[in-house]
């Protein structure tokens, strides 16, 4: 095999064993490639002007600092490596080990910081000079990450065993991220609404900042305490994201199904949460002309919340126990049509 041809070839490979992965987790199916049973080296960092059919050897990897065509793809391969891990840790019934979830933490974290700065997500002085491509690869890098982190420690956000406060903290973090970077994206006018991958993680997110303000309510007996505060949020500070996010979603519904079944459950979620009305933020569009509450509500907006909750739930308030297994078979599913299966009303 010719130097040309056996780069090509692993830059091929590590395209496939993405998209496996990703959709593979979309569908909540085990990946056809296993990690564990490849030895391909990750392609380098080459100019496509440095690869040509007669060349007999490839030129050293240049610096992952130094911009390429390639560097977003080998970059999320890094933390697509440790993702990897994660799904399999979750997969395997027989792995229990929270030790284990640390170290996939700080896996993660590890890969994130080896983000070259080309590709870090930031702050620009004039972003309009920024090449729009460049930013969707800067999002599409930390949405990888807060969604390995998101659903790598989602299992412990009910769980208040002093222990597992790291991973409720990392998560609500990841989750709050996921929700800023789908503001940034609306507000950038990127479509990010069309591909279900998008849709999925920014509503996973909404679902996890809703079980958070479930559970302070639970704990606290009230949900509007501004004074209160979830590892460096107030409460006020969730909700609003979460109001904004579901506005986001009312705005694209005729663009994409998703969005119409995402808007459907962040809506009755919401509703739960019976609050005064909050102003969105001012780079956020405003939704049409239905509230319930201060909530937005498609098709149902003259119900009260507790009559929405009991319709879609079958319960006046939802258990704390949250069955994940069925929070993914109902986002995946081609119809939505109630939470009943979304909340384990028998604790198990």
């Amino acid at each position: 095999m010719s130097p040309f041809d056996g780069e090509i070839r692993r830059r091929l490979w590590m395209c496939v064993s993405q998209v496996d992965l990703l959709l593979s987790f979309q569908l909540g199916l085990p990946t056809m490639i296993r990690s564990s049973e490849c030895d391909a080296e990750t392609p380098r960092y080459l100019h496509e002007e440095e690869l040509f059919e007669e060349m007999q050897e490839l030129p050293p990897s240049r610096s992952p600092s130094e911009l390429t065509r390639i560097s977003y793809l080998v970059t999320k391969q890094h933390i697509l490596r440790v993702f990897a891990k994660v799904v399999q840790y979750l997969h395997d019934s027989s792995q229990r080990s929270y030790d284990r979830v640390l170290e996939l933490n700080d896996e993660l974290r590890q890969a994130r910081s080896q983000i070259p700065l080309h590709l870090q997500l930031r702050d620009e002085p004039q972003p309009e000079l920024v090449p729009r491509s460049t930013m969707l690869e800067r999002m599409q890098l930390q949405m990888t990450y807060h969604k390995a982190i998101c659903v790598l420690n989602r299992r412990y956000l009910c769980v208040t065993t002093p222990k597992f406060q790291s991973s409720r903290s990392l998560c609500l973090h990841s989750a709050m991220s996921l929700l800023s970077i789908q503001t940034t994206m609306h507000k950038n006018s990127v479509g990010w609404y069309h591909f279900s991958l998008s849709s999925h993680d920014f509503l996973l997110a909404a679902v996890i900042v809703c079980l958070v303000l479930h559970n302070a309510r639970e704990s606290r007996g009230v949900i509007d305490d501004i004074s209160g505060e979830i590892d460096g949020y107030s409460t006020t500070d969730l909700l609003s994201a979460l109001v904004n996010s579901n506005r986001i979603w009312e705005s694209v519904l005729q663009s994409s199904s998703d969005a119409r079944r995402a808007a459907r459950v962040l809506s009755i979620m919401l509703a739960e949460f019976q609050t005064p009305p909050l102003r969105p933020t001012a780079h956020e569009p405003r939704s049409h002309d239905r509230e319930v509450a201060g909530i937005h509500v498609n098709g149902i907006a003259k119900a009260t919340p507790a009559q929405i909750e009991k319709e879609a739930t079958g319960s006046e308030s939802m258990p704390s126990v949250f069955d994940w297994n069925a929070w993914d078979s109902i986002v995946q599913g081609a119809e939505f049509e109630s939470l009943d299966d979304l909340w384990n009303t028998h604790g198990g």
